[in-house]
């Protein structure tokens, strides 16, 4: 998933520098060590106001991460 996000930024000619917010949301606390990491890992050293919602679910039953980035120019 981080991997279409960076694809969609590069494709406006953006980088994880142009991230001003992300929101995480996730089904359950198990999951929160996985994204904490990944998400570290993506933003490197750009540090984007971030925002953890941990939910009863998600629009469908098969998800379990959602991803909402927003990047300004």
């Amino acid at each position: 998933m981080l991997d279409k996000i960076t694809a969609a930024l590069e494709e406006h000619h953006l980088t994880v520098n142009n991230l001003v917010k992300i929101t995480i949301y996730i089904t359950g606390v198990g999951y929160l060590p996985g994204e904490r990491s990944k998400l570290i890992e993506s933003v490197g050293e750009s540090k984007p106001t971030s925002t953890l919602v941990v939910g009863a679910g998600l629009i469908d039953p098969d998800f379990k991460v959602e991803i909402d980035r927003i990047a300004a120019f």
